[in-house]
């Protein structure tokens, strides 16, 4: 009887889980904005309401502080997309062919540039290349200046409608969603931060389930920063809480690169320093793991016994410094130590695949508009813009194959119904309200689709962008079955074009990437060492080419460019804190960076070991902590990667 009641009592929870996940406040608020847009559309008599319904769907965001957001990258991205095709037009418009040479380059770059940056000034780059697409390719059926004009103010109005429809209606029922995931993933950080540093106290830890502990906490660390982002945006954020936060999530960012070391001094202490090391770092893990975290009690002192050897005491300062930085006090130092996590050089960027990214975008659309002029199909020049717009958005996505297939899905979903709406409820009334009612559920159900999950995002997104594009809401409705047959075979075309040139000319597989990402990455560091010390800029750069990893799957090649990572990140630490602390700098020698380059860690420890007896007691702990980190390596890894992590990257 136990077990029948339990095998009814899973499914149910389950069923009450899935129930509790979908965001019906985001549901309510898209419909709202959905409908007020066609409302206001038509009231006004625009000619194309279908743009400002669209316009919506493409911004309502479960966060409202990417909706606000991608409000103001959406119209920066129209404006300049305007602003070229009609530059474009200026020099082509009465060349058809010329004029579609010129946009298929314009969204080539436009796929490049977007790749080069994050967020939404990604998404406002490839909207400046599509909306470019959608007008130029779109005044083929008359190309005079007067259609552009026409056409653009359109395009421009409409969605200025729609985004001041869905800010309103953001602004009327703000949400707080923003902030609780925010201070979700701050929550959960701090628990990582708090397992981590025990786990650099302990005795034995297993290699791999350290680097993983390690790199979970980075990743989380990158994508609260994101969210902070979205917090920020959000109007029911507390501003002074977010930048607190914000200031706590940026040191935890700088003490992670820290922490192999810390583990690797532990490592040395308890094979060498006696009962003294291993009864301090016991007393640690208890005092760290019984309280809250940060911790609002002074550590154990360290036994005299420990703190008489330098290396003892070494390690005692650096474990004050590491525990030092994540309390509260630290915030002003902590804010004001480096800019925004993804700007300018601080990111990697993957030159290789944005050129690939740029070529099928330029392939795709020629194949299009070759397709389109060379069989003169009145409606090809739809195929052209939805090839356009699938290849300025989806170009950027890690996993384009599981994506083509979502899109797929939702596409083969949008045909029938927007087909059962346009022919059966929307022609069998010529009132608004009526025809509102019968778009309702549809956009309820897209909306609490879009909150399920990110893959349940895309699908639902897609559906709903291809019910709105496939009824075309026109003013007054149009009910012609040919137009509408010719944009569901442009919406079929083009998913499988883009899937045709995805396939000829394929994304780089994972170990493909992470060896030139290691390739990046060593050479980053290396020209680093041989000038001032930029650590926090190198950090930014190795963290987030490690954020860009998070979508791939464990294999042996991401393990061994997580250990590259962290490597690389310790001792470029080292030397930033001995820059500042110790009477001089220290400098690494040039064959000391060629050996650790090739992974020849035994050949930097007998130089390490060779400054050491230099006798610079400013410096002697800094290159005695740089000894442990590669001791560590060179017996955790020689057997596993015959001493040769990075060598074989090279």
């Amino acid at each position: 009887m136990g077990v029948a009641a339990g095998g009814k009592t899973v499914p149910m929870a389950k069923i009450a889980r899935f129930f509790q996940r979908p965001d019906y406040l985001f549901a309510l608020r898209f419909w709202l904005a959905a409908l007020l847009a066609w409302w206001a559309a038509f009231s006004l008599q625009l000619d194309k309401p279908y743009w400002a319904i669209m316009t919506v769907a493409v911004v309502s965001y479960p966060s409202q502080g990417m909706l606000i957001a991608k409000f103001i990258a959406r119209l920066s991205g129209t404006v300049i997309g305007i602003l070229m095709v009609t530059w474009i037009a200026g020099i082509s418009l009465d060349a058809p062919w010329l004029m579609s040479l010129y946009l298929a380059l314009w969204l080539s770059l436009c796929t490049y540039v977007a790749g080069c940056y994050s967020g939404m000034v990604t998404y406002a780059c490839a909207l400046c290349g599509y909306t470019s697409a959608i007008v130029g390719f779109g005044i083929s059926v008359s190309p005079t200046t007067y259609a552009l004009f026409f056409i653009s103010q359109a395009r421009l109005s409409e969605i200025a409608l729609g985004l001041t429809a869905a800010l309103l209606v953001t602004f009327l029922l703000p949400s707080r969603l923003d902030n609780r995931l925010f201070l979700q993933a701050a929550q959960g950080n701090r628990q990582r931060m708090r397992g981590l540093i025990s786990a650099c106290l302990q005795e034995y830890v297993p290699e791999r389930a350290l680097f993983l502990r390690w790199y979970e906490l980075v990743t989380g660390l990158m994508n609260a920063k994101l969210l902070e982002v979205n917090d920020s945006w959000s109007l029911l954020t507390d501003k002074t809480l977010n930048r607190r936060q914000s200031g706590l999530t940026r040191r935890q960012l700088g003490l992670a690169s820290g922490l192999l070391s810390l583990k690797t001094q532990s490592w040395h202490l308890m094979r060498d320093g006696g009962g003294d090391a291993v009864s301090y770092l016991n007393e640690l893990e208890i005092w760290l793991n019984e309280g809250p975290f940060p911790p609002d009690t002074a550590p154990p002192s360290p036994p005299t016994g420990l703190t008489a050897r330098r290396a003892g005491k070494h390690f005692c300062t650096t474990l004050l410094s590491c525990l030092e930085e994540e309390r509260p006090q630290a915030a002003a130092a902590g804010e004001k130590r480096t800019g925004p996590v993804f700007a300018g050089s601080r990111v990697f960027r993957d030159r290789h695949e944005l050129l690939l990214n740029a070529a099928r975008t330029f392939c795709s659309v020629l194949i299009g508009v070759f397709f389109w002029l060379g069989t003169d199909w009145d409606m090809g020049y739809i195929l052209t813009v939805l090839i356009g717009i699938s290849c300025a958005l989806g170009a950027h996505y890690p996993m384009v194959n599981k994506l083509v297939l979502v899109v797929l899905a939702a596409v083969a979903l949008a045909v029938p119904v927007a087909y059962t709406l346009l022919f059966y409820a929307f022609i069998s009334t010529t009132e608004l309200l009526p025809a509102m009612l019968a778009m309702t559920p549809v956009l309820l159900f897209a909306g609490v689709g879009k909150t399920l999950s990110p893959i349940a995002f895309i699908f639902f997104h897609v559906f709903i962008l291809g019910v709105i594009f496939l009824i075309n809401f026109a003013n007054p409705m149009g009910y012609d079955f040919s137009r509408f047959a010719n944009m569901a075979l442009a919406a079929v075309f083009s998913v499988l074009i883009v899937v045709l040139v995805f396939y000829f000319i394929p994304q780089s597989p994972d170990r493909v990437k992470l060896a030139r990402m290691s390739r990046a990455i060593a050479g980053r560091f290396s020209r680093d060492m041989a000038r001032e010390p930029r650590h926090a800029a190198f950090e930014d750069y190795v963290y987030s080419a490690l954020f860009v990893t998070r979508v791939m799957p464990r294999s042996w090649e991401k393990q061994r460019f997580i250990r590259l990572c962290c490597l690389t990140l310790a001792i470029s630490r080292i030397r930033s804190r001995a820059w500042l602390h110790a009477s001089r700098e220290l400098v690494l020698p040039a064959a000391f960076i060629d050996a650790l380059m090739r992974g020849e860690y035994a050949v930097c420890r007998v130089l390490t070991g060779q400054k050491m007896a230099e006798g610079d007691e400013d410096a002697w702990g800094y290159w005695w902590e740089i000894g442990t980190v590669l001791g560590y390596m060179n017996g955790n890894m020689n057997g596993n990667m015959n001493g040769n992590a990075v060598g074989e990257l090279n």
